[in-house]
């Protein structure tokens, strides 16, 4: 099963463009990490300095539970230690993409 959310990025002008990644992460209920994928932004930029589109595959581990998950995307500097998390403007490390529910299959079942 995959998730297949939809970014559009317009790149900072910053110094270290070339070291940022994004990140999109799928969080369950708890707040634990189920599934992640990481690209470089600086595949974004366009000439302009114009909004790109990237979708990402974000592959959904088979044995996923069912319930309430929290899929989200920040931006970080892989270069620097620890690789810390860009800000937003509000303080926050990373933004809300949607709110997603997974539900139990129930193809093949019997009534």
């Amino acid at each position: 099963m995959a998730c297949l959310p939809t970014l559009f990025v317009s790149a900072p002008e910053v110094e270290n463009l070339a070291t940022l990644k994004v990140t999109v992460q799928l969080l369950d209920g708890a707040g634990r990490l189920v599934a992640q994928q990481d690209l470089p932004l600086m595949d974004w930029r366009a000439s302009g300095g114009t909004a790109r589109r990237r979708t990402y595959g974000l592959m959904l581990p088979p044995e996923l539970a069912p319930g309430e998950y929290r899929l989200i995307a920040g931006l970080y500097d892989g270069a620097l230690e620890g690789a810390p998390r860009v800000r937003t403007v509000a303080g926050e490390d990373a933004v809300e993409l949607a709110v997603m529910r997974v539900e139990e299959d129930n193809q093949g079942k019997g009534d």
